[in-house]
């Protein structure tokens, strides 16, 4: 299956287009919110310890809002 697949750089704004059925809207949400996040962080004055710190926060907040879908799919297997 061949996928077309196009990016393009115009006025300071990277255009991506895909298929829409490759993925799903909540998940372009969250990646876009993470692309905020790292642009931030990129930003900041943060220590290193810090940054593990709030990538620790972060990854245990993904755990408790999406766990109950995560547990939700392996039972189906």
């Amino acid at each position: 299956m061949i996928t077309a697949v196009n990016l393009q750089f115009e006025n300071q704004q990277a255009v991506l287009s895909f298929p829409q059925e490759l993925l799903a809207m909540d998940y372009v949400q969250a990646f876009l919110e993470r692309l905020k996040l790292e642009n931030v962080l990129e930003k900041s004055q943060m220590t290193e310890e810090q940054a593990v710190s709030l990538s620790e926060e972060i990854q245990q907040n993904w755990w408790n809002q999406h766990k109950q879908n995560v547990s939700m799919k392996s039972e189906r297997f």
